[in-house]
């Protein structure tokens, strides 16, 4: 089963660039979410009038127990009212963030005045619109501020709530099982669950509810101390007085980040020695330990452990975490946009874990080159937390044993396809309901492999991570099945499934090959029946200017054409899923094919429809960073781009000794 996914390298190249931009090794960075302007003027007054679409506010909203809100025994109604030529502005308008007022309910009952405007900033909000202002998003996310227009007003005593779009997310779930693991383990997160959004009476569809971080999350998970400084992503030990002010959240009118700063500074300048003393004084250690246990678990490739650099190692930032003064001097990490978990096709390659040592000056390609990460461990933090693992081993070996089990995720995903499934089949925005079966599925083919990489990160086992050497044969003699998913990228229509493992049955050549085995189905639209496999190769990006190409052994089920790219950081399409390469006819016979570099180029369709890129060539080989599998959909009509009706095209392609030339 394949995961899913739009890959998210043009997004993270925004990110990163605005992240860099005012961090020296951090600093704070730029989240998909940033937040920065939740108390900023709104961009109109209320202009209706004080009649309610659905009568008199209902107090009893004000005050109601936000975990009845964040059940999922229910998909709540909300329904927002407001001017149509306020929604037509807010909707041109949407990235800059600006609230509007609207008229609230839910479940038909009055909820009052609220502020609303659109959500998520890079990722998914400016990352939504073309050069020309068109949407290509089918929803995006917004947040409600129910204090907008009066100071005292409240829901469920909230004063915002967010509601994702899950650009990212066909399953619409990723993002609550995820924190349910953080909580299982004690560690404060915000409440998920689902809800139903009406814009005046049109439904946009169902989206993620998602409880903000802010002073009333605090007060509420802590209610002894629940006045202390809430930061937003601004780490530890790579802090600047001036970030530190800047992404400060609560207690801005009277700021005083000295104690941070005391924490910040002292863990910068520890050494080997001391490095583990100061972090016990300023964390409770345990409570990090079960929050990095999850962040593995569920392989968190965008949170707190991704450090996005430039080519200058000295640069690196980290995103999507809050940091809680839950005492006098002493910190909690709180978890942050998850929408991107529970899943192992990644475009990491071979970044080290957090547990393990690396070379500090190496900056490593991720997301097919776009951007580049250093090691997670250069980070004082995490070194001082890889130097007594025991805490970490402990929490993982209880989520293991509870929440984490094959079981447990099966029942809670069991859960949440029940609550939702009406909802899905009514979005009129969301990705339709095969595709979220699909998705649905493909998360629960993951927890096994998820659950195999926690055990082996936990008692430090190596995998062999399937990397494309480009100076010797690759026969894959040393391969294992679970290596062929580390670091790599395995993606298939919703309607289709797609499968790597390692062949020791029959294999082209030696003992073992790599194969593909997949399902091709139809969509709604023509010829989009598609997988593909994409490995990194070895210390990329590698300049392959001056080898003449590529030679491997194929063979298929039946006559197929196999679509075999080169990556690059040079591919200006890349988030198209347009590459230079070739296709090449491949057999039930095993035969061994030759491709010239000199001969690459896009596919056709791209260039018919003219939306391959004017790429140079050059530039593409001077900077590979990995190697692309396509095998292509047999037994299509050549009229319509569709499979017989009720029929897949099921089949395999297996490939060995692979070597640049």
């Amino acid at each position: 089963m394949c995961t899913q996914a739009i890959i998210r390298s043009a997004v993270i190249g925004i990110v990163v660039t605005l992240m860099l931009a005012g961090c020296q090794r951090g600093g704070g960075g730029a989240s998909d979410d940033t937040d920065d302007t939740d108390d900023s003027d709104s961009n109109s007054e209320p202009t209706d009038s004080d009649t309610h679409p659905c009568g008199t506010n209902d107090p009893t909203l004000r005050d109601g127990n936000a975990d009845t809100l964040f059940s999922i025994d229910r998909i709540p109604s909300l329904e927002l009212h407001l001017p149509a030529a306020d929604w037509e502005a807010l909707q041109a308008d949407a990235v800059a963030e600006e609230y509007v007022a609207a008229r609230l309910c839910m479940d038909g009952v009055s909820v009052g005045r609220v502020g609303l405007r659109f959500k998520g900033a890079y990722g998914s909000l400016l990352n939504c619109f073309t050069e020309t202002g068109d949407n290509i998003c089918r929803k995006l996310g917004l947040k409600i501020k129910f204090n907008e227009y009066d100071e005292d007003n409240r829901f469920f005593g909230l004063k915002r709530l967010n509601l994702q779009g899950n650009r990212y997310d066909d399953s619409y779930m990723r993002e609550t099982l995820s924190y349910r693991l953080f909580r299982s383990l004690d560690v404060d997160a915000p409440r998920a669950a689902f809800a139903e959004v009406h814009v005046n009476g049109e439904l946009m569809g169902l989206y993620g509810m998602v409880e903000e971080v802010d002073g009333r999350f605090t007060d509420d998970r802590w209610p002894d101390n629940g006045d202390g400084n809430l930061f937003k992503e601004v780490w530890p030990g790579n802090a600047s007085g001036e970030s530190a002010l800047e992404h400060l959240k609560t207690n801005e009118e009277a700021a005083d980040v000295t104690a941070f700063m005391a924490f910040s500074d002292a863990l910068s300048a520890a050494d080997e020695t001391t490095r583990a003393d100061v972090l016990a004084a300023h964390m409770d250690v345990n409570h990090l330990a079960r929050y990095m246990a999850v962040d593995d678990a569920i392989a968190n490739f965008d949170g707190i452990t991704t450090w996005y650099s430039s080519a200058d190692a000295t640069l690196a930032g980290n995103h999507n975490f809050y940091i809680y003064e839950a005492s006098e001097s002493l910190y909690t990490l709180i978890p942050w946009d998850l929408e991107s978990t529970l899943s192992l096709s990644t475009g990491f390659g071979d970044v080290p874990h957090w547990t393990q040592g690396a070379d500090c000056q190496t900056v490593y390609p991720v997301w097919n080159g776009a951007n580049q990460v250093i090691a997670p461990s250069c980070d004082p933090l995490f070194a001082a937390m890889a130097d007594n693992l025991t805490p970490w081993r402990d929490a993982i070996d209880d989520l293991l044993g509870d929440a984490f089990t094959v079981e447990a995720m099966d029942a809670a995903i069991d859960a949440y396809a029940a609550a939702i499934e009406e909802a899905v089949a009514r979005d009129p925005h969301g990705p339709g309901e095969a595709a979220w079966r699909t998705s649905v599925a493909a998360i629960r083919a993951e927890i096994p492999l998820l659950r195999e990489r926690l055990q082996l990160l936990q008692s430090g086992t190596a995998w062999t991570p399937f990397k494309v050497s480009t100076d010797a044969v690759n026969d894959l003699e040393e391969q294992d099945s679970f290596g062929l998913r580390m670091g790599t990228q395995l993606l298939c229509n919703a309607a289709s499934t797609v499968a790597v493992s390692v062949n020791e049955t029959d294999p082209l050549n030696g003992t073992r090959d790599l194969r593909m085995d997949f399902a091709f189905g139809n969509e709604a639209a023509g010829w989009n029946q598609w997988n593909f496999y994409q490995v990194p190769v070895v210390d990329a990006p590698f300049d392959a200017g001056a080898l003449s190409g590529i030679r491997m052994t194929l063979q298929a089920d039946q006559d197929r054409t196999l679509r075999f790219d080169i990556t690059s950081a040079a591919d200006t399409a890349a988030a198209k899923g347009i590459f230079s390469g070739w296709s090449i006819p491949v057999t039930a016979d095993a035969a061994t094919v030759e491709v010239l570099f000199a001969d690459a180029a896009p596919p056709s369709w791209a260039v018919d429809n003219g939306t391959a890129p004017d790429d140079s060539l050059a530039d593409i080989l001077a900077s590979v960073t990995g190697i692309r599998f396509f095998p292509q959909c047999a037994g299509r009509s050549g009229t319509t781009g569709q499979l017989p009706d009720g029929t897949l095209d099921e089949g395999f392609l297996s490939v060995d000794d692979i070597e640049f030339f």
